[in-house]
């Protein structure tokens, strides 16, 4: 899976056959609200985590959000590393 994201967008990215990628926007659901994100990290089983420009921290399960983390910091979340215990912002 590749991750694109931007202004207030997220696309998870598959490849279908040989050399073609299909994108699917990511899907917030009732409690996420949209937002500008700025980096991305993959921990392990398939999870993938943003850091967004507000503070927020999101966890997603393929393209469904899965967690929102609000106001995990008072500024933009530049960067995100995985460890095996967890993650550092």
């Amino acid at each position: 899976v590749l991750v694109s994201c931007g202004v207030r967008h997220i696309k998870f990215w598959t490849l279908v056959g040989d050399n073609q990628l299909k994108a699917k926007r990511g899907i917030y659901g009732q409690e996420g609200v949209q937002q500008t994100m700025l980096c991305v990290a993959f921990p392990d089983g398939g999870l993938a985590l943003t850091g967004a420009q507000t503070g927020d921290i999101f966890l997603w399960k393929g393209a469904n959000l899965e967690w929102q983390f609000e106001q995990a910091h008072t500024g933009p979340i530049f960067a995100i590393s995985t460890y095996p215990d967890g993650f550092l912002s």
